[in-house]
């Protein structure tokens, strides 16, 4: 038989093994910290297991999946790649968060063209860390090598959060009403949302640069965190009405999900603070303000729909700001922000 010109093994069609190995040894020990008295298995197995919390009347699973979208590119670029395992968990429990349920357990993916041992380990790592922060077991996860599909130095991660709550605790907009309140927890910046259109407002843009407004690198700005509001709201949940998590699709687009027809939301520009960056992108990318709302939090990154002496008291306990109220509507106007 005539010798063939292909690859003869796993490792000469671009996928290591051994790295795959060595990565999963270099994050065994942090993946374990993570666990609680919850978590039957984990690591290393087909499949995480854990148990729901003792003494529910009727648990109700919530679960969600996400990806950290092109903020990874930003990650790639600056060699900086433990802020979005931060930013995946962040994301994915505030998500569950709106539901009114509390975080089980977490998985992640993590997809590279060109297996790194080094790299990946930071990935998987700042997942872990931010599991740990928030008391959330990482279960399981991928870790996979792509050569073909991405690109040289390119990769990819997802993430999925399963999460518990009572079925008659959990969140509904029904109960969403005018003369409601609308409180704003801020944002840590751009989060993880808008970035394919950030990216082309600075491709050439160092990201040592530090403009005059920021005061601070610019790759520091995008890849500042995803804020995380389960420890904020956890505590306010039975007193919430409603919760939305201000991610793609901005404050015009995400807040009408949360509530009920006939009502909409009024925010008051000017009650909260928009962080330095938002205005750098508009002015540099020539971006209308209704464009800017569309895609970006413009620093509100969970709105609370509540009443006034539970706003009053979010905004001694979380930092939190009164920005508007819920008027009667049947126009089917939705948001109005008021300048």
């Amino acid at each position: 038989m005539a010798d063939s010109p292909g690859a003869r093994s796993y490792r000469e069609a671009g996928v290591d093994l051994a790295a795959a190995d060595e990565s999963l040894a270099a994050i065994k020990e942090s993946v374990r910290r993570t666990f609680n008295a919850q978590v039957v298995s984990g690591f290393g197995g087909f499949g995480g297991a854990i148990r729901l919390p003792a003494g529910m009347r009727q648990p109700v699973i919530v679960s969600s999946i996400d990806s950290v979208g092109t903020k990874v590119s930003v990650a790639a670029r600056a060699g900086r790649l433990d802020t979005v395992g931060h930013d995946i968990v962040h994301h994915c429990v505030n998500d569950i968060l709106v539901t009114g349920a509390r975080p089980l357990c977490f998985l992640d993916y993590v997809a590279f063209a060109d297996f790194n041992t080094v790299q990946s380990a930071r990935v998987v790592l700042g997942v872990a860390a931010a599991c740990t922060a928030l008391g959330v077991p990482l279960v399981g996860g991928e870790t996979a090598q792509l050569p073909g599909v991405y690109g040289t130095g390119e990769f990819d991660l997802v993430g999925a959060v399963v999460g518990v709550a009572e079925e008659d605790e959990l969140l509904d907009v029904a109960n969403v009403r005018a003369g409601d309140v609308v409180v704003a927890l801020p944002s840590n910046g751009i989060h993880t949302n808008g970035y394919s259109l950030v990216r082309r407002v600075f491709e050439d843009v160092a990201l040592d640069h530090v403009y005059p407004d920021l005061g601070r690198p610019l790759g520091d700005e995008l890849l500042a965190p995803h804020r995380c509001y389960l420890n904020d709201l956890s505590d306010f949940l039975p007193r919430i009405h409603a919760l939305a998590h201000i991610t793609g699709g901005g404050l015009l687009d995400n807040i009408p999900r949360s509530l009920p027809d006939g009502v909409r939301a009024d925010l008051d520009w000017g009650r909260w603070q928009v962080p330095a960056i938002f205005e750098l992108i508009a002015e540099l990318g020539d971006v209308p303000e209704d464009e800017m709302a569309r895609i970006f939090n413009l620093g509100i990154g969970m709105a609370v729909f509540c009443d006034q002496a539970t706003a009053d008291d979010l905004t001694r306990s979380a930092g939190a700001s009164i920005v508007g109220t819920i008027q009667a509507d049947d126009s089917g106007e939705r948001v109005r922000i008021r300048r």
